[in-house]
């Protein structure tokens, strides 16, 4: 069964994303059909027979020993000298935040 993804949901999901706060209804018909279109390929999958396939993480298994030790810096000047730097010379910064622009790639 295709699962259809009204144009209400995508208005929520562009909030709570961030990708609009006030999305076009172009905007909100195009999503709505690429979101119900994944949905679908979603369902097929979940069809497909995997019944004796392994699961790829199962041949590693990581232990704490596995794990290195926790060392303590000894440059942290050096490397708070550097992190001030980028953050300095950020184009568009609020604060220690650095700002990016985020778009929606098609």
């Amino acid at each position: 069964m295709a699962t259809k993804i009204d144009k209400e949901t995508v208005r929520k999901i562009a909030l709570l994303s961030r990708l609009s706060s006030n999305p076009s209804d172009e905007f909100l018909e195009k999503y709505a059909n690429e979101l119900s279109n994944i949905l679908t390929y979603v369902e097929e999958l979940q069809a497909v027979n995997t019944e004796g396939v392994l699961a790829t993480d199962i041949f590693r298994t990581v232990f704490i020993d596995d794990l290195r030790e926790d060392v303590e810096e000894k440059n942290v000047q050096q490397y708070q000298q550097i992190r001030n730097n980028i953050i300095q010379n950020f184009p568009k910064k609020q604060g220690n935040l650095l700002l990016i622009p985020v778009r929606i790639v098609e």
